[in-house]
């Protein structure tokens, strides 16, 4: 007689026989819903679920489970570019709280994520750079059932939440803080000075040295371009420059960390030969042995990392709304010193 095939898939009904419970058990344990010891399981025997359903090498049914539930345990962060730190700081603040409530972020870089809201069933989706005139498909996706969370500076929820970027205000108090530390401060943005496309970050510190009467100058605000190396490149002929300006502001902590390199190659001192600071504050430790200055949120990622989780899993069902959070100045070793 052929001997039965140690391939097979494993099931629940295996798993329940390996801990010894039932395969109803197993499905709650394995769902991803939390607090099991809450619908009488206990700790041991959940322990013992989770220890047999590894040994098994049983993975749960995502497909099932959604139809069964209604929840994929599946999040969709669309995020602009992901080596930048403040992606990294959503991607590690969602995934920790969504640990506990058995949740996975899927993650859409440097792409259009709308693709795949047709081929992904998720429990939640964030945007965090919508392109202009999306609010009727957002409105319209909201209605169709999706949990939308999207962050923008002046978009109005409609059925999706918005997270509010008050980006403007926030470049203008970096701006201003660093003009009243160093006399003169340079720009490092994406796209420089270009008048067609100036964006808030950028006009930012235009209006805060016209309002102090001062001239801005092209030369020390070249484009970083949007990627590593042209970033790196822009940083490094700034930094080298014999006119350079005694500080830079740079638009994010992407272009922030590519300025440090820069300085590093040049062996300018952060803080004491040259002054450095970024937009995010998503490096709320020291990098390299330098703390970076920088503005935003504080307890943003957190927040809204719990946003997300409390959407994607039911927990909060308040009226969908905006999001404020209110920017300040964080004061660190490449501006104050080290």
């Amino acid at each position: 007689m052929a001997q039965e095939s140690t391939t097979r898939r494993p099931t629940i009904r295996m798993v329940a026989e390996r801990a010894g419970v039932s395969a109803a058990t197993v499905s709650y344990v394995l769902s991803g819903r939390p607090g099991a010891q809450a619908s009488g399981v206990r700790e041991d025997t959940e322990v013992r679920v989770r220890s047999a359903a590894e040994e098994l090498g049983y993975v749960p049914n995502s497909s099932a489970r959604a139809v069964r539930t209604g929840r994929t345990g599946t999040i969709l962060l669309s995020l602009t570019m992901l080596s930048d730190p403040w992606s990294l700081s959503i991607v590690r603040a969602v995934s920790r709280a969504g640990a506990g409530a058995g949740l996975t972020p899927l993650i859409a870089a440097d792409t259009d994520w709308r693709p795949l809201i047709h081929k992904v069933q998720t429990d939640a989706i964030f945007i965090d750079a919508p392109a202009k005139g999306q609010e009727d498909l957002f409105a319209s996706l909201a209605a169709a059932g999706h949990n939308l969370i999207v962050l923008h500076p002046e978009m109005e929820p409609a059925g999706f939440d918005v997270v509010r970027s008050e980006e403007y205000a926030g470049c203008k108090l970096l701006a201003d803080r660093l003009l009243d530390q160093f006399s003169t401060v340079g720009l490092l943005a994406p796209r420089g000075l270009d008048p067609t496309n100036l964006g808030r970050r950028a006009s930012a510190y235009v209006d805060a040295l016209e309002a102090r009467g001062l001239s801005v100058r092209p030369e020390w605000c070249p484009p970083t371009g949007d990627d590593e190396t042209s970033a790196f490149q822009a940083a490094l002929d700034l930094l080298r420059s014999p006119d350079r300006p005694r500080a830079v502001m740079a638009t994010s902590e992407f272009i922030a960390q590519a300025a440090l390199g820069a300085a590093a190659v040049l062996g300018l001192r952060p803080g004491v030969d040259i002054g450095i600071a970024g937009v995010g504050n998503a490096f709320d430790d020291r990098t390299g042995g330098v703390g970076l200055t920088s503005v935003g949120p504080e307890g943003f990622f957190e927040a809204v990392a719990d946003l997300i989780v409390g959407r994607a899993t039911g927990t909060d069902t308040s009226p969908r709304r905006a999001h404020a959070f209110a920017w300040q100045v964080f004061d660190r070793e490449t501006t104050l010193g080290i």
